[in-house]
Order: structure tokens, then C-alpha cells, then sequence
């Protein structure tokens, strides 16, 4: 990492501590399908790219570059949309879900580095898509930005996702199925709730989650039956 890092990466700026910050970022993950579906929750955290940075104590935003994910209470972002947000940068070293814990008389901590059977690194899964920190935010708000040809277009495209998703699911009535549907079929992972995850993982199913020649096959068989009456 530290021989691909940009000169403007916000990392540099950080040195390698905790930090309260304001920053503007421009969304970029795919998984909000905006709050027309109220039965799938947005995700915890969400991919964004960083754009400008002001340190606590800082009177001006300095541009800066970088990937970073974020966790912003109640927020419901769409991608490309543009926020400022207030919070702290923190190592996700201690981000780790399903992480063992051992219980003392006196107080309850991580056992080491010992991990359960369904043990997950969250800083090894950021660092494999790029990002290295993590941003709480405390306040957000919407702000005015450019996006480029592809973007727009792009965010057009999940906008019409959005509308044949809930098109497709709108004869279901358990939201259970509906968010297995956004889920395998539309690229939302929240719609698989953390009981249903655990389930897939110990039954050694949860592999029809990633890209395969299911999703494949399923996506032929629409464009088919999009286009049976041309010759």
C-alpha cells in the first residue's frame, strides 16, 4: 500500500492515528436502492470515495484522494449522490465480527487472536478492496456535485434496477423472500438478514451468493424472454 499511495491520499494527512474530521464524499457503493423498499435496510457501511478533507482544528478542506468506507447512522445514500459528513477516522483493526471473547471477573475482552468457526478479519476484508480506514459519522447532509458521463449514466441504471425490483417482488409478501431475491438476483447483500448469512455458511450454500454461472444463466434466460419476439 504504501508504495501505491497517491501524494494526495488522504492516509498522508492522517498519519497513522485516530482523527475527528469533516470530510466530502461521493458515494460509490451500489448496494442503496434508495428508501422506496422499506423492507430492505440499507447496509451498515458504505463505500465512498473521498474528495476533501478538514482535520479537526482546520479552518479550510484540503483535496485529497482515497477510498474509505463509512458508517453513518440512519443514512440511505444513493450512489454518486455527494455528503459531508462530520465524525472520526478510526483503524478497523478492531472491526472483526464474530470475534471470541473472553470473560474475566472484572471485564470482558477479544481472546487474542483466537477466532470462532465462523471467524471474519474486517482489516484484511478492507485492505483487499483498498481501503484502510473507517469513518463514523455523527452528522451528514447532502451537498451539490459533478458527476462525469459514466457516472450519470450508471446511476440511471440502478435507478431502473430499483424500479424492476420492486416490480418483481411486489407480489411477495414475506419480506424474508423478498430481501433473498434482492440478495441473489440484484446485488443488495442486505437483504440477507445475520441469522439467514449464518445459516448459508454452515450449511457450505453461501457460495450462491457470489457471481456464478447461476446468476449467468439467470440473466440469459431474461434476456430471452425479453427478446423471444425478435426474428
Amino acid at each position: 500500500f504504501a508504495s501505491h499511495e497517491s501524494p494526495s491520499s488522504y492516509l498522508h494527512k492522517l498519519d497513522g492515528r485516530d482523527a475527528a474530521a469533516e470530510i466530502l464524499v461521493r458515494v460509490t457503493d451500489t448496494a442503496y436502492v434508495g428508501k422506496k423498499l422499506p423492507w430492505l435496510p440499507p447496509p451498515t457501511f458504505f463505500r465512498a470515495e473521498l474528495l476533501a478533507l478538514k482535520l479537526n482544528g482546520e479552518k479550510a478542506f484540503t483535496p485529497v484522494s482515497g477510498k474509505v468506507m463509512v458508517r453513518a447512522e440512519e443514512a440511505a445514500p444513493f450512489y454518486g449522490d455527494f455528503l459531508v459528513l462530520n465524525g472520526t477516522f478510526r483503524l478497523p483493526g478492531q472491526e472483526c465480527l464474530y470475534r471470541s471473547t473472553a470473560v474475566y471477573p472484572d471485564s470482558v475482552s477479544p481472546a487474542g487472536e483466537r477466532r470462532e468457526v465462523l471467524g471474519f478479519d474486517y482489516d484484511a476484508y478492507l485492505k483487499n478492496r483498498g481501503i484502510r480506514r473507517i469513518f463514523y459519522a455523527s452528522e451528514y447532509e447532502k451537498c451539490d456535485g459533478e458527476l462525469n458521463f459514466l457516472q450519470r449514466g450508471y446511476r440511471l441504471i440502478l435507478r431502473g434496477r430499483e424500479r424492476i425490483l420492486a416490480a418483481v417482488t411486489a407480489p411477495i409478501r414475506d419480506d424474508e423472500n423478498k430481501g433473498m431475491i434482492a440478495a441473489l438476483l440484484f446485488g443488495c447483500p442486505q437483504g440477507v438478514d445475520h441469522e439467514a448469512r449464518r445459516s448459508f455458511i454452515f450449511s457450505g450454500t453461501v457460495h450462491i451468493f457470489t457471481v456464478s454461472g447461476l446468476h449467468v444463466g439467470i440473466v440469459a434466460l431474461l434476456v430471452g424472454l425479453l427478446l423471444r419476439g425478435v426474428p
